[in-house]
C-alpha cells in the first residue's frame, strides 16, 4: 500500500485544534508528524483526535513552553512505539515503527530547538546521538522533522564553518541518509527535513501552505510504499 506521510510545524496547535481536525479527517492522511505542538499535560488526547481515528503518541515540553513533538497514525495500520533511552531524556523525539502488509519503516519525528544558543552544539550532539542509535535498523527508515538546520546548502551538501549545523549534514552523510525537501519551508531556508535511508521508496514530495497560521510554509507531504 501507498502510505501518505504529513510532516509539518504548528508552532502550537493549542489554538489550531479545528485545522487539525480538518487535517486529520479530510486530507486522507496515514501518518500526521507535528512539530513545536507547544502541548503538554493538561492536553488531552481527546482534543486532537476526538473522533479517535488515529493512534496518538506524544513528547510534550512541560517544564516550559514551547517545543514539543507529536505523531498520529491512522488506525488502520499497526504502529508501534520504540521506546528512548533515559540517557536522551533532553531530546524532543518519537520513534515508530508502522507495519505494513509486507514490510515494515521507522519513522523518527525530531524537533531541534535552538532556544538556548550557548547549550546548542552539546543539544544538537545529544540529539543525533539519539536518532543515529534509533536509525540502525535494516528496514527503511525516515527522520522528519524541524531540524532548523539553516546554514546547509543541501544541494552541494555544504554548511558554514564552525556551526552546529554540521553535525547534522554529517549525521545525514555518514549514516547514508538522503534529504529529500529541495524547497524552503520557512522563508528562504529549509528547515523542516525529510530524510531516508531508501530515497527510491519517497515517491513524489510537495511543500504545502502553511498550516494555520504557523510561519513555516509547510507541511512537506509525502508517500512512501509498504
Amino acid at each position: 500500500m501507498l502510505m501518505h506521510i504529513s510532516s509539518f510545524n504548528a508552532r502550537s496547535l493549542c489554538n489550531k485544534f479545528p485545522e487539525l481536525h480538518h487535517t486529520l479527517y479530510y486530507e486522507n492522511l496515514h501518518v500526521v508528524a507535528i512539530t513545536e505542538t507547544w502541548l503538554n499535560s493538561k492536553t488531552p488526547h481527546g482534543l486532537l483526535d476526538p473522533n479517535n481515528k488515529y493512534h496518538i503518541f506524544r513528547c510534550d515540553r512541560n517544564e516550559r513552553r514551547g517545543g514539543g513533538v507529536c505523531v498520529l497514525v491512522n488506525r488502520d495500520l499497526c504502529a508501534i512505539n520504540v521506546s528512548v533511552s533515559a540517557a536522551y531524556t533532553d531530546v524532543e523525539l518519537l520513534c515508530l515503527d508502522i507495519i505494513g502488509h509486507r514490510v515494515k519503516c521507522r519513522l523518527i519525528t525530531v524537533y531541534r530547538s535552538t532556544d538556548d544558543a550557548h547549550q546548542s552544539e552539546m543539544h544538537t550532539k545529544l540529539l543525533l546521538q539519539c536518532v543515529e542509535t534509533l536509525s540502525c535498523v535494516s528496514w527503511p527508515c525516515f527522520v522528519m522533522g524541524d531540524l532548523n538546520a539553516s546554514a546547509i546548502n543541501w544541494s552541494n551538501l555544504t554548511v558554514s564553518p564552525n556551526c552546529p549545523d554540521s553535525y547534522v549534514l554529517n549525521f545525514a552523510i555518514n549514516n547514508g541518509f538522503t534529504q529529500t525537501v529541495n524547497k524552503p519551508t520557512r522563508k528562504s531556508n529549509i528547515l523542516d527535513l525529510v530524510l531516508t535511508n531508501e530515497p527510491n521508496t519517497v515517491l513524489g514530495i510537495t511543500i504545502d501552505s502553511p498550516f494555520a497560521n504557523s510561519d513555516h510554509q509547510s507541511p512537506c507531504k509525502f508517500y512512501t510504499s509498504i
